[in-house]
């Protein structure tokens, strides 16, 4: 349920449901396979549609509540396995494999971007944007960490994992049978701890990282918990 009543929508739209696997297509990401989801990209999606304003959206978040935007630079900082320095990433080649990850993380990144943004009332009256971020209560923030949880447990590509730990460098030739299907961020992190290698204890740290992340996003949602605040178009007032 939405934090308070509105004549505008959740800017995500409705409340997507639960993913079914078998509706996952086949892919063939030209960029290699991800061995964890983009948490971050999922996180800042949701505060570009808290926000609004195109790309001046970091400058409404950075004036609605300075704490809140260094919490955000704080967790946005973190390497959570999908971009940034050695990433793991394995490249294939050949046929499009069914992608239950991809179909996976991708809903319950909706999911969790729904629940976000339900503190949120946005629309335009004739043609006047309106936006207001009402105080989130506990059980906005306890959805928005439940929906995150659902998103951890679908953030690893069991396949391209396997292939990470015991094919370094290695190109993986695709085949038709092959399904990449989500595992959670606790099973791969037990996956990693049986093993000792490099990669392996690359994995780990990331795992810690997401753990840290968590945290933070915990902290990041307090920060919406103080005052109603409504834009008008230059600034925020608050009530």
């Amino acid at each position: 349920m939405p934090i308070s009543t509105c004549q505008f929508r959740n800017p995500v739209g409705n409340d997507p449901p639960v993913p079914i696997p078998d509706q996952a297509l086949a892919l063939a990401p030209i960029q290699g396979d991800h061995v964890f989801g983009d948490i971050i990209g999922m996180i800042q999606t949701a505060l570009q549609n808290i926000f609004g304003g195109g790309q001046n959206w970091i400058n409404r978040f950075q004036s609605y509540n300075m704490s809140a935007y260094m919490n955000w630079i704080s967790l946005s900082g973190l390497n959570l396995g999908h971009a940034g320095v050695n990433e793991p990433l394995v490249t294939r080649q050949g046929v499009a494999e069914i992608d239950q990850h991809a179909y996976c993380f991708g809903r319950f990144s909706e999911r969790f971007q729904w629940a976000f943004c339900e503190i949120v009332c946005s629309g335009y009256n004739q043609g006047v944007e309106q936006r207001t971020i009402f105080v989130g209560n506990k059980s906005w923030r306890r959805n928005v960490m439940g929906r995150f949880d659902g998103v951890l447990d679908n953030l690893v590509d069991s396949t391209a994992l396997t292939w990470y730990f015991h094919h370094p460098n290695q190109i993986r030739q695709a085949a038709n049978d092959v399904i990449h299907q989500p595992i959670s961020l606790q099973v791969a992190r037990q996956q990693a701890t049986v093993l000792h290698n490099n990669r392996s204890a690359r994995v780990i740290q990331i795992c810690q990282n997401i753990d840290n992340a968590r945290a933070s996003l915990e902290g990041l949602l307090m920060r919406f918990s103080s005052v109603k605040a409504t834009w008008d178009g230059v600034g925020w007032y608050y009530s």
